[in-house]
């Protein structure tokens, strides 16, 4: 398998680079486990988080995820300006409508600067425990975290509970279905609109300021130790996006998307 870095990013920009519209198109060719599968298309995208996007769009060419936009008032023509890896994907379809979601984590481009933070490690939570460092890409079924050491570490994507990273977004694309959709078969659609919602946001004051913890013990938005909280406590959590737990691959809406945020 090979590792999905700078050099995959860049050839998976040229698959996949539609002119900016309202609409776009998307397929979807599920795997056989639940409701995961491969995603492939574009989608028209206003905001990434709280950042605003003129003419933006994201595309998705499989494990490829690429943010196109107008970068600046002097030109209407979008171009890359963010790029990454998909972590997970996976659909509903309700009638004569879809919805994709997932998540992703951006590792190039010249927007950068307005999402990384350096002195903010990646937080990969685990049963097993925590992993920490930097994202740099995905292999296979792994992804690569560099410590602060400087080593790299494979961690399975299927042993990660949620991520939290200033890089990493839960997104959702809404669609409308070509046709009729049978179950665990291939379908495409015109995709309305998408949302990108971050797994981290910036904090002026640390929580380990204001509540003491042990050595090693990741503190959440609630001032709880992450070793204390149970997964169903950090998911009914209001003040995420502080922890993003992974797909659940169940039927319906997905569970991993926690209810108190009010995100659909």
């Amino acid at each position: 398998m090979k590792l999905i870095g700078i050099a995959a990013l860049i050839a998976g920009l040229f698959l996949a680079s539609p002119p900016w519209s309202s609409a776009g198109e998307v397929s979807f060719v599920p795997s056989g486990d639940s409701n995961a599968g491969t995603l492939r298309g574009d989608a028209p995208l206003p905001l990434l988080g709280g950042l605003p996007l003129r003419n933006g769009t994201v595309v998705i060419n499989d494990k490829v995820v690429s943010i196109k936009c107008a970068p600046d008032e002097f030109s209407e023509t979008p171009r890359t300006v963010l790029a990454g890896s998909v972590l997970r994907t996976e659909s509903t379809v309700n009638g004569a409508n879809s919805s994709m979601t997932g998540l992703v984590v951006f590792l190039m481009g010249e927007w950068m600067q307005h999402l990384d933070d350096p002195n903010a490690p990646d937080v990969l939570f685990r049963n097993e425990g925590q992993v920490r460092g930097k994202i740099i890409g995905r292999d296979g079924d792994n992804v690569i975290v560099q410590t602060a050491e400087g080593a790299e570490k494979r961690v399975a994507l299927s042993t990660v509970l949620y991520i939290r990273s200033p890089r990493v977004f839960v997104f959702t694309i809404q669609a409308k279905n070509k046709g009729p959709v049978e179950k665990d078969t291939p379908f495409n659609a015109v995709s309305v609109s998408s949302t990108f919602r971050p797994t981290s946001t910036p904090r002026s004051v640390s929580l380990s300021s204001v509540v003491p913890r042990k050595p090693g013990e990741e503190e959440l938005s609630s001032g709880k130790p992450a070793s204390a909280m149970s997964p169903s406590e950090l998911f009914e959590q209001d003040e995420l996006p502080a922890a993003t737990p992974m797909p659940r691959f169940t039927n319906g809406p997905p569970a991993w998307i926690p209810q108190s945020t009010g995100y659909q």
